[in-house]
Order: structure tokens, then sequence, then C-alpha cells
């Protein structure tokens, strides 16, 4: 017994798991492989660093911007060493860890004090929010540590990480949604950015840069062979952690959705609103409405997708674009979307995407589509010919091409430690 004991005890032990996240907050960084994750090693082939900075759990991807870094990151891995640093460290667990393979680094950032919930902060008031001290911090010292070549920060409200910037790196703003520059305040730090990438050529228009790239949303939905829809139910793909998504199916909801069952007392509607929906939906949104049914977050969308007859987009006055018209089309459903949810695909209109000035005016072409499988199925099949155009891989080009011309402006390859 005793040899067989101290045999088990000098075999090599599996390395420790790893603490995703502090209790009090503060930053966790990943640098070592463990046993569920395997990062790259020091010993690999140099590349260029980038370090790539974003205000929300990425992984697992739950919602339309978490889906657009975690797609833009799988593109890159390939090219660049990457760096993740990510706020909301508490929203990750053990689904995180197969993403981590591949990567360089991963620090995880838990901001203790939530962001104010009020639907009319200015931008400036939610910079300050997002781009708190501890997430400044860590930035400062994954810098530090990795000498990255670029660094690329997701979304408006982290502008003002730029203050981070040395002569060392090029720094690029990815807006998820584009803001004019005077929406910025009066310190906009667009002008220290070496570039600004936007998601559509209307958010192109708002935003006065020297570089502006557009790196398209799209989706690499792997929804198998496809099957013609049936039925009559409806999916809407959208978290409540995004107001327009609670305030546009709120709108459908009330105006829309009862003269659908009217005229159609077999139509469903399923919600994909997030996992946080509870907590945003305050008992107001589908509670008692017949025929729908709300969920958390899903992973089986290409199953979903699959089983819907075709899919509603009833947002107004957004900016960016909606990924989830995206997935739709490169699975072979229709999707019915007013003018303003369809931004990005609008300008002219890709397959399958039938456009619709307003919410109130969505109910006669789901009510066409749900009553003629033959014109849906035609619709369908345009969009499964065009799928190929809205795979991530075009933004992912296009986000090479600015890397390759921004790593050449640099004064020396940056130190590899």
């Amino acid at each position: 017994t005793w040899r067989q004991r101290r045999h088990r005890f000098r075999a090599p032990q599996p390395l420790p798991p790893s603490m995703l996240a502090h209790p009090d907050g503060r930053p966790t960084a990943l640098r070592d492989t463990a046993y569920s994750f395997r990062l790259r090693s020091a010993t690999d082939t140099a590349r260029p660093r980038l370090l790539l900075v974003t205000p929300f759990a990425v992984y697992p991807p739950r919602h339309g911007g978490a889906r657009r870094v975690a797609a833009l990151i799988a593109g890159l891995v390939g090219t660049f060493d990457i760096v993740l640093v990510t706020d909301e460290a508490f929203l990750h667990d053990a689904r995180s860890f197969a993403y981590f393979d591949g990567l360089w680094a991963v620090h995880l950032v838990q901001r203790i004090a939530a962001p104010a919930s009020r639907g009319d902060a200015t931008l400036p008031e939610r910079m300050r929010e997002h781009a708190h001290p501890a997430l400044a911090e860590a930035v400062a010292d994954a810098i530090a540590q990795h000498a990255p070549a670029i660094v690329q920060v997701e979304h408006a409200e982290l502008a003002w990480l730029v203050r981070q910037r040395t002569p060392a790196q090029r720094w690029v703003l990815d807006l998820h949604d584009a803001y004019a520059t005077s929406e910025f305040g009066v310190d906009a730090p667009l002008a220290d950015f070496d570039a600004v990438t936007v998601v559509s050529a209307e958010d192109a228009m708002l935003v006065t840069h020297a570089q502006v790239v557009r790196v398209a949303n799209g989706s690499d939905l792997d929804a198998g062979p496809y099957h013609a829809s049936e039925g009559f139910q409806l999916l809407f793909v959208g978290p409540f952690r995004y107001g327009p998504n609670r305030e546009g199916i709120a709108q459908f909801l009330a105006v829309a959705w009862p003269r659908i069952l009217a005229a159609i007392p077999a139509a469903t509607l399923l919600i994909l609103a997030g996992d946080e929906h509870p907590h945003h939906a305050q008992g107001r949104h589908a509670a008692g409405q017949p025929g729908v049914r709300v969920l958390g977050h899903r992973d089986d969308m290409a199953t979903l997708l699959a089983q819907c007859t075709l899919t509603i987009n009833p947002l107004s006055g957004i900016r960016g674009s909606a990924v989830k018209i995206a997935e739709s089309l490169v699975a072979g459903r229709a999707c019915v979307s007013t003018v303003d949810g369809a931004r990005g695909y609008a300008q002219p209109p890709v397959s399958g995407l039938v456009l619709a000035t307003s919410v109130e005016d969505m109910v006669e072409p789901v009510l066409a589509l749900l009553r003629d499988p033959d014109e849906r199925h035609r619709l369908e099949a345009r969009a499964l010919a065009a799928r190929e155009d809205l795979r991530w891989t075009r933004g992912v080009h296009a986000l090479q091409s600015l890397h390759a011309r921004l790593l050449q402006t640099l004064p020396s390859a940056p130190a590899q430690g």
C-alpha cells in the first residue's frame, strides 16, 4: 500500500484550475496553460501581438457584440499572438475555457460597481462607467507585460483607454455603434487612434477620422443541411441587456402581434432574450401574451433557426448592424425587419430580407410570408445563394488588411518577451 501511494503521488499531477475572478474584483491574468485550456507557448514562433480590450464577457458568446469579437479573434489568431483583456469576469465559467485555446494571454476584470442603466445616459457618462480604473490598470499591465504592436479597443465606451498608448503601438477603435465626434464630448479621443473601424456604410458617414474602415458583421453559423421552413413560428433573437431589443419587441407585442395572432391563431413567437431578461423585463414585455415564449441564452441557435418559419427584427433608432439578420439569412430563413433594424444590410437589401417602414407595417409582410410558403421558400433560396457574402470572412479580411498597414508604420518591431 505504501509503495502504491508513493508511486501515485510521484506521478505528474494535473495542472490546477485557474481562478477566473477574484471575489474583490482584482484582475486575473492567465498566461500559463491549465488543465482545461492551452495558451500559446513562448517557444512558438514569434508573431506580432494584438491586445484586444472589450467591456463585456466574450466567451461563450451570448449576444451580438460578443459574437462579433469572438469571430474577429478566430480570424486573427493565426496571424497574431492575441492578448484578451475583458470585463465581466464573473460571467466567464467552465464553458469559456475551450475558447482560450490558442490565445497568448487572458486578463479578466470585474467591475464591482454596476453601470447605470439609464437609457438617456450620454456617451461621456457611459465612457466614464465602462473605462473604469480596474480595466485601465489591466490594460496598462497587459501593455507592459506583452508589448503589443496593435491595441484594438471594442466599443466607443472604452475610447478613453487610448490614454495608455505609447509610440510602440498602433491603436484601433472598433465601433460596434458609431458616434459623431461631437457626441464624445469636449475631450473627444478619436484623433488619438490610428484607425477607426465601423460595421456599416451608414455608420462610416457619422465618423470623422483620417482612416475609417468598414469591418462588416457576419455569421459563421453552421446551419447544416437546408430544410424548407414550415409552420407558423416567428423567432426574435435579442438579448434584453441591449435597450433597443427590449423596446423593439415590446412595441411589436403591443401593435403587431395581436393582429398577427387574430389573423393566424396558430402563430407562435419565440423570443431569445438572453440570460439577463428577468432583470430587464420587469413584467412588462411578454408576460401573459398568447402564443409567446421567452427563453434565455441558447447555444443551439442553428437548431432554433431551422425550427422557425421566419425571423423578425423590430428595432428602431439603432446604429451599427444586427448580427441576428446575418445569422437568419445564412441559416436560410427570411427576415422581416424595420428599415432602421436593417441598417448595414438595406442598401441594397440583401437577399431574403424584407423591409417595413415601421413595426406596425411589419404585420402585412409577416402574414403574407406565413400564408405563402412558396414565396417564403423562394426568399430562403435566394438567401442561401448569397450566404457567402454574409460570412465573417469579409470583415476579417478588411481588418487584416488594416492591421498589416498599421504594422508597416511602426518605428521598429516590438520586443517579444
